[in-house]
């Protein structure tokens, strides 16, 4: 009746808008930008990771440590071969050096940490960088000679191309077809931890936190102390070298969002620490893929153009959308704290919003023309009381009726046969027409459906579609109007030479099956039964 498609055309094209739109805002910027806003506020308040293992210890080189030399860089090497032999001696479980030993300084002391090094009966660590960290070829080179028949490990941070956070455990890098182990993937090797953690490429990084919202606090030294302090705090422990400076090597985190800078940049030694206290633990941070974005972008692109075509009220459909909204988010929320599953709900939120609104947009675009058929089609025939309740109600414009009580009206022109045959065509339309147009102007005027013509005969009633108490009465009256209408009309048309004649009116009322009768191309809203029969 409408023209509009089949909503099982809209819902099916609405969801593979959905998931062709998955693939292309899967990447968009802006909802990279919004999903790590919601992954950061969710590590630094409701993730599931509140205890580290308590056997990583941190020895930093602080200004006080730097304070004591003559020159800040590179760090003094006879200093950290000092450093490096007190935590050997007290027989760690192993030791990560993040200090990147890429220039040659003072030749002796240079030695003795290499001498250190290679003696070392503990595992030893040592930070692996390259030209994809900016260093020089002659950097390269001498990092690649001093390391030589040592361990290393890359201390690449996952920094994110979008704000900078790092996000992500860099387990390894390959670079000019040599692959080189993370160095907190190289520091745990040996301890439970096989090859494949190496190689199964970056994953998130799960950061430990407090229940006040900031970074957890791993136990630190500084390293001028560290001759001065009992080996039992070494002793079977993982420990990490690195500097905890101002104004170097320090890291966006996802702390940063809530916390700022002076809480959320951490020191590039203290990330590492997160990072093998992951692998240590097993701690399991996993990000939904594509595959799962798209899933939940379909599942609730479908629901929200179901709601789309709920026979609600519009506000309680909005209701029902916003409610889907809050649902995933808080679905992800409580997933995230439960298991450290993120299923990043900026885009299916997105698409949900978009296959909803296309859905309303065309529930919208189809029930205005709904609206407009209806009182295009019934205007000039029902009373406006009718015409109101189908735009209200277009349910209603279906096939079958009701049983009620009516008062039904018959009229026709007594002569009306004869007369047409003596007048031109002309001159009859404008007659009958002339007649027909007050006749149904009173059927209105008094609340009566009209429902069909016939020649110069008009039917109508009263009390349905909707409840008139007073139809009967309303029928009396309009019999009246109608036969002071005719006869002023019928003395008119017999002053011009129309000898037309009376109006006749049949009024009755009964019980009568008011509805809509015919076929699914045309139909009547009409009544049928005996008193339609008497009313005749």
């Amino acid at each position: 009746m409408t023209g509009a498609l089949p909503i099982r055309s809209i819902a099916i094209a609405a969801l593979g808008l959905a998931a062709l739109a998955g693939v292309l805002l899967a990447a968009a910027p802006f909802v990279r930008i919004v999903d790590n806003a919601l992954s950061d506020g969710m590590v630094s308040t409701i993730s599931p990771w509140t205890e580290p293992p308590d056997n990583i210890v941190l020895v930093t080189i602080r200004e006080t440590t730097l304070s004591k030399f003559a020159y800040r860089s590179p760090v003094d090497r006879e200093f950290l071969a000092d450093t490096l032999s007190a935590i050997l001696s007290a027989g760690p479980k192993a030791v990560g050096l993040d200090i990147l030993l890429d220039q040659p300084t003072e030749a002796k002391k240079d030695a003795k940490l290499r001498r250190v090094l290679v003696a070392a009966d503990r595992p030893v660590v040592l930070a692996h960088a390259g030209g994809r960290n900016g260093l020089t070829e002659s950097q390269v080179s001498y990092l690649a000679q001093f390391s030589d028949g040592l361990m290393s490990g890359a201390v690449d941070l996952g920094s994110s191309p979008i704000d900078g956070t790092v996000r992500a455990l860099i387990t390894g890098v390959e670079a000019d077809g040599t692959w080189t182990p993370g160095f907190a993937a190289r520091i745990a090797k040996g301890n439970g931890i096989t090859e494949t953690v190496f190689r199964s490429g970056p994953k998130p990084l799960s950061y430990y936190r407090t229940a006040d919202g900031v970074p957890h606090e791993f136990k630190a030294y500084p390293a001028e102390a560290v001759g001065l302090l009992p080996a039992a705090w070494f002793k079977d422990k993982y420990v990490l070298i690195g500097v905890d400076l101002p104004d170097s090597d320090r890291h966006r985190t996802p702390f940063h969002l809530l916390n700022g800078p002076a809480l959320g940049d951490l020191p590039g030694i203290v990330i590492h620490a997160h990072g093998l206290a992951q692998i240590l633990t097993g701690d399991r941070f996993v990000r939904a893929g594509a595959a799962w974005q798209m899933l939940i972008a379909v599942l609730l692109g479908a629901a929200a153009v179901a709601v789309a075509y709920l026979g609600l009220h519009p506000v309680l459909r909005l209701a029902l959308m916003l409610g889907l909204c809050l649902g995933l988010w808080g679905a992800v929320m409580v997933v995230f704290n439960r298991f450290g599953f993120l299923l990043p709900p900026a885009a299916p939120t997105l698409l949900m919003a978009v296959a909803g609104g296309a859905a309303f947009a065309h529930v919208w675009y189809r029930d205005r023309r709904q609206r407009g058929f209806i009182k295009d089609a019934f205007s000039r025939y029902v009373s406006p009381a009718y015409v109101e309740r189908l735009i209200q109600h277009p349910e209603e414009l279906h096939l079958g009726g009701d049983r009620r009580q009516v008062s039904y009206i018959f009229t026709d022109i007594a002569g009306f046969t004869s007369l047409s045959e003596q007048l031109d065509p002309a001159a009859l339309s404008e007659l009958l027409n002339s007649y027909l147009d007050g006749v149904c102007g009173l059927f209105l005027e008094h609340g009566t459906t009209i429902d069909k013509i016939i020649g110069d005969a008009v039917v109508g009633f009263a009390g349905a579609p909707v409840d008139q108490p007073d139809h009967a009465a309303r029928t009396v009256r309009l019999m009246l109007a109608l036969d002071r209408f005719s006869e002023a009309f019928r003395a008119e048309q017999c002053s011009v030479g129309h000898n037309i004649g009376e109006t006749r009116v049949g009024v009755h009322t009964g019980v009568a099956v008011i509805g809509n009768f015919g076929g699914s191309q045309f139909f009547d809203y009409t009544g049928l039964g005996d008193s339609v029969n008497i009313a005749a």
